[in-house]
């Protein structure tokens, strides 16, 4: 008899065999498809590898050709080419590659610049067998200029120029004025030091520089060379090979014999509204000082203005631009306003308080050559009187653009009469808008003071709350802290003749004499940069990353609305330097319209003749120099 058991083990073995028999034909089945699917993939690759080979062609072709439009287009900025005529149309519907390029260059905010701009966006649009490749450069031009602007003998190329030391507290700002028509330049705001030691460089670390270089000059120690250029508190720095000559300016000849009719104490009238003034005007009366033409008289050379509240004094520069006082005093909320170009001698003390006011009239220009100290103590020089007796001015109290350029403030050399160590002190929301070179001087600025223009003094002091906001548009990019300044050679060193100059110098060497003769060393030398040249972001020193401020964020006080003015420092969408999206790319500074290119024939640059060495400024009135930002490109293909 046979056993159960074993029947049902035998029959279990045989399922289990018969299980296994139809797994391995379902893999077998899979193996056969998958080797079909991949086998006429294979096939049908061959089939379309000629057409994949040719638009890998065709897309590179077209991308060369975009780049290449783009260089052309730069090649032609840098020349003599009228191409501001053109509406913005440089190149149109230009065969290269085998396809087309057309170029069209815009300001900012996409319309055809005129010639006061300077930050241009270059658009390059390439056809290559249904390809289009797009490519936008954000570039800054520097317009051809004089060769004398090179040395500048009031060092304009520099927000801040410390001869002794420089201090920057936590909560003070150094950055752009936003106002200015290149805010949104790609060329760093430059802060220049002619010291040696580290230990004079005193940067807090909640200090609010963005976008600032860094420019020590030939005195700096390896210690302060390596600060400019590792400190994080710096988008980048530069060792300028030469030492920078901050130099006090002479007495101009025209005031020696002016201000000897009276000298201090000596009996010259005194101005005052209150107790009567030249014309006998009372308390709030207008009193005008004009000068008569020719020589010296007593009606431009005075002891002491005093201003008082209601007063109002106007110089009038219109028939003879030259005055001079003993000292001029604010004591109060009066005005002083300045009418044509004015050339000012306060042989002792400027001192304004109590929302007194320096303006100026339209297309008035003040110079003031001072002796002694400065003080401005609530009140506004350079701005409108309104302003000055606003109590919360601020950056943001001046609502359109006016050049710092046109207030100057020069204290004079010790051997001309003025203070070997003066102080020049802003204090609670002072608004200067102006520039002031004073070598000699110890400059402070305290209790949200605002200075809206550029510094040169000796010892440097921003305290917490306040603002120094440059206009880079005095920067001409040209002189001591530009790497392709003609001062210097191809490997970035001074050419022969410089630093024997500036070392020789005598230390009362007038600025403008010392200048005069850089001038005549650079225009008789066969420098390598006689030719146009293209800046790239290294030579500009300029950090593509480096974020905008927002004078908002510049007071520890987040509930004071209107620290240091009303309103953002900085539009606070904005990126400095970064590249322009198109098509469908990402966000950039601003965004242009893809429309057809207006038809215009193309631009041939044209050449610029060579001059031989001692031809005169113009051997470099024609050059131009152009730094560029990130280059985006952007492709599609017709389907």
């Amino acid at each position: 008899m046979t056993d159960t058991r074993d029947r049902n083990s035998s029959a279990r073995r045989r399922g289990r065999r018969s299980a296994r028999k139809g797994v391995a034909m379902v893999l077998v089945l899979i193996a056969l498809g998958v080797g079909t699917v991949l086998g006429a993939a294979a096939l049908s690759s061959r089939d379309n590898s000629a057409a994949i080979g040719a638009n890998a062609a065709t897309l590179a072709g077209a991308s060369w050709a975009a780049h290449s439009g783009a260089d052309l287009a730069e090649a032609i900025l840098q020349t003599e080419a009228d191409w501001l005529s053109r509406n913005g149309a440089m190149l149109t519907d230009l065969p290269l590659a085998g396809g087309t390029v057309s170029v069209s260059v815009t300001d900012l905010e996409g319309n055809p610049p005129d010639e006061e701009d300077r930050e241009l966006i270059l658009r390059a649009v390439a056809t290559l067998g249904g390809v289009q490749t797009t490519v936008e450069r954000r570039i800054s031009l520097v317009p051809p200029a004089p060769l004398e602007s090179v040395f500048d003998a009031h060092l304009n190329e520099f927000a801040v120029f410390a001869t002794g030391s420089l201090t920057v507290e936590d909560g003070a700002v150094l950055g752009r004025f936003e106002r200015s028509p290149d805010a949104q330049s790609l060329s760093p705001v430059r802060v220049g030091t002619g010291f040696a030691s580290v230990g004079n460089l005193n940067i807090g670390a909640l200090a609010r520089l963005r976008g600032v270089s860094l420019c020590v000059d030939a005195n700096a120690s390896g210690e302060l060379i390596d600060a400019a250029e590792e400190d994080e508190a710096f988008s980048s720095g530069w060792n300028m090979p030469v030492p920078v000559p901050a130099i006090a300016d002479m007495l101009p000849s025209e005031f020696v014999a002016l201000s000897a009719q009276y000298p201090v104490g000596g009996g010259a009238p005194i101005i005052d509204g209150l107790l009567g003034g030249l014309d006998g005007g009372l308390f709030g009366e207008e009193v005008v000082i004009e000068g008569s033409p020719g020589a010296p008289d007593p009606l431009r050379s005075y002891q002491d203005l005093d201003i008082l509240t209601g007063d109002e004094v106007v110089l009038d520069g219109t028939t003879n631009p030259d005055f001079a006082f003993s000292s001029v005093e604010f004591r109060g909320a009066g005005v002083l306003r300045v009418v044509g170009s004015v050339r000012l001698h306060i042989r002792g003390h400027l001192s304004m308080n109590f929302r007194g006011a320096i303006e100026l009239a339209p297309g008035a220009r003040l110079t003031v050559f001072l002796g002694g100290n400065l003080s401005i103590d609530d009140a506004g020089l350079g701005v409108n009187r309104l302003v000055a007796l606003d109590p919360a001015r601020g950056p943001g109290s001046v609502s359109s653009y006016a050049s710092p350029g046109r207030v100057w403030i020069i204290g004079l050399h010790p051997a001309s009469g003025g203070s070997p160590s003066p102080l020049y002190a802003l204090r609670n929301r002072a608004l200067f808008m102006g520039c002031i070179h004073a070598p000699h001087a110890a400059f402070i600025a305290d209790s949200r003071a605002v200075v809206i223009g550029r510094v040169t003094a000796g010892d440097i002091t921003l305290r917490s709350d306040t603002a120094l906001l440059y206009d880079l548009r005095l920067d001409h990019r040209r002189g001591f802290a530009s790497p392709a300044s003609p001062m210097y050679d191809h490997t970035r060193l001074p050419i022969a003749g410089v630093l024997e100059a500036i070392d020789g110098a005598a230390p009362d060497t007038a600025p403008d004499a010392l200048m005069g003769s850089l001038t005549t060393i650079v225009r008789n030398s066969p420098s390598p940069l006689l030719r146009n040249i293209i800046i790239d972001d290294d030579d500009e020193l300029f950090d593509d990353d480096s974020p905008l401020i927002e004078l908002d964020d510049c007071n520890d006080d987040d509930d004071d609305d209107d620290a240091l003015g009303a309103g953002p420092l900085y539009d606070p969408e904005g990126e400095s330097g970064s590249g322009v999206s198109g098509g469908g790319g990402g966000g950039g500074v601003v965004g242009l319209d893809g429309g057809a290119e207006p038809e215009a024939a193309p631009v041939v640059p044209a050449a610029v003749p060579a001059a031989a060495p001692g031809a005169g400024a113009t051997l470099r009135d024609a050059t131009r120099v152009i730094s560029r930002a990130r280059t985006t490109t952007v492709t599609s293909m017709e389907r």
